[in-house]
């Protein structure tokens, strides 16, 4: 939406194309943000979170968390806060997510037009969703044992 305000002595704008804008021509310029960002911001700093904003979508995005490692860290943080079974609960809950994620990946690369990989994807597969039963297994058990 960005158009020319060089008339103007307080110039208003949206985004980061206004701010490319206008920023050059401008003596001071003052961000707003919107307020369900920084209402988010505040609740998860206040909760002990750790914020790292990116300001765009997709795969560069996916890429900088994992660079993060910010679902670990998001994991190790949970993790630090329970103890005993509500801890065996949550630990175990985590597995067998992340063994659903390792399931998926296998069954999609089982279909790969590499033929080593297809064969490995589809060798270690049946192994693969064994451990993830267990890991469901084990954690409703767990579940169960905390409430």
């Amino acid at each position: 939406m960005t158009f020319d305000q060089a008339e103007f002595q307080v110039r208003c704008e949206w985004g980061l194309a206004g701010l490319r804008a206008l920023g050059p021509v401008s003596d001071v310029v003052v961000i707003v943000d919107v307020l369900s960002f920084t209402t988010a911001i505040d609740i998860a700093t206040a909760r002990g979170g750790a914020v790292f904003p990116y300001p765009l979508k997709g795969e560069s995005a996916a890429s900088y968390a994992e660079s993060l490692d910010a679902e670990h860290a998001a994991m190790v943080k949970v993790l630090g806060s329970k103890i005993g079974p509500e801890l065996d609960a949550y630990y175990t809950k985590d597995m067998a997510r992340t063994e659903g994620s390792l399931i998926q990946i296998y069954q999609s690369q089982g279909a790969d037009n590499d033929r080593d990989i297809a064969a490995y994807a589809q060798s270690v597969l049946p192994q693969e969703e064994q451990h993830g039963k267990l890991a469901e297994s084990l954690a409703d058990s767990t579940a169960r044992q905390a409430t």
